[in-house]
């Protein structure tokens, strides 16, 4: 037992060492690889792609802040010597801040922020301001080098948004923004007024469905065509005024009001102003993919037979 007792302060003691001899490696190991951000920033700024590669291993992964996939050193190199004649020439790297985690002693994860000035970005491609790499590093023969290489063009967080992505549908390949939504409307309510049902039609995707207060769904532009060429027939006067558009909860709204007299086949001869509304999702195409349409269908039924003063 007394032997016991003299064994266990020296195994603590050893144990104690041991573990501040690993804490100093791992400092060590991260003070290496922060020196290849630093010398990643050096490379870049001085343009030497060769340089630059020499961070990595020699079957490294790179994707860019484009997605250009990249493999191997030499591949790296030969990529950046072009990306440095003209785009990259007058460019400058900053590293403003990097985080080290280590999965084992011989592979570590880095994220590495950065901003850059200068670069010359052509047409279709962002130009890179700020962003964050993410790295995995792997010490072999007692150096550290990056193996694969992520990089990320940054733009700062901010909440997800509560109501639609007007950016999510696009129109003649532009956004669709409340200007384009607007003008949308705009052109989908002179199609009400046309007397071409189809014209209508033609705002919807080539699936997409229109829905009137509680009835079934029009699918598909010929189903749409018909259910738009019933009001046309009915009122040969028709016309639609837009009240208005708006941004609800998850999808838009067109608030509208229908006009004419009731002249058509079996018609009753009178006039009808009713007011209603559509509740639009769209399609990545732009165009209408579901509309469901309300109206006070007894005030309409209401004045069909005693006209608009008959209310």
């Amino acid at each position: 037992m007394k032997n016991a007792r003299g064994v266990l302060p020296c195994v603590i003691v050893a144990m104690m060492l041991g573990c501040a001899s690993l804490r100093a490696d791992q400092l060590q190991d991260e003070a290496d690889i922060r020196t290849i951000q630093a010398g990643q920033a050096e490379a870049w700024n001085r343009h030497d792609a060769t340089a630059y590669a020499a961070l990595f291993t020699e079957t490294a992964d790179v994707v860019n802040v484009v997605g250009w996939w990249w493999k191997g050193r030499a591949e790296l190199t030969q990529k950046l010597t072009a990306a440095f004649a003209v785009m990259f020439r007058e460019s400058t790297l900053t590293i403003t801040g990097v985080t080290v985690r280590f999965l084992t002693p011989e592979i570590a994860v880095a994220h590495v922020m950065w901003s850059m000035v200068g670069a010359k970005a052509p047409p279709g491609i962002p130009e890179p301001r700020q962003g964050i790499q993410t790295q995995v590093l792997q010490r072999s023969g007692g150096r550290w080098l990056i193996a694969a290489f992520q990089n990320t063009n940054g733009i700062p967080e901010a909440p997800f948004p509560t109501a639609p992505l007007l950016g999510s549908a696009r129109e003649g390949g532009q956004p669709m923004d409340a200007a384009h939504l607007t003008a949308f409307a705009k052109r989908y309510t002179d199609a009400w007024c046309s007397q071409k049902p189809a014209s209508v039609a033609a705002f919807f995707a080539a699936n997409g469905s229109l829905t009137i207060n509680d009835g079934s769904p029009h699918v598909g532009r010929a189903a749409i065509t018909e259910a738009a060429l019933g009001f046309m027939r009915d009122f040969p006067d028709l016309v639609v005024e837009m009240d208005g558009v708006s941004i609800e909860s998850d999808h838009f709204v067109y608030r509208w009001t229908l006009i004419g007299k009731n002249t058509g086949p079996g018609g009753t001869g009178k006039s009808v102003r009713i007011s209603g509304y559509e509740e639009w999702t769209f399609g990545p195409d732009g165009l209408i993919a579901a509309s469901k349409g309300h109206f006070d269908a007894a005030d309409y039924n209401r004045q069909l037979g005693k006209g608009t003063e008959g209310k």
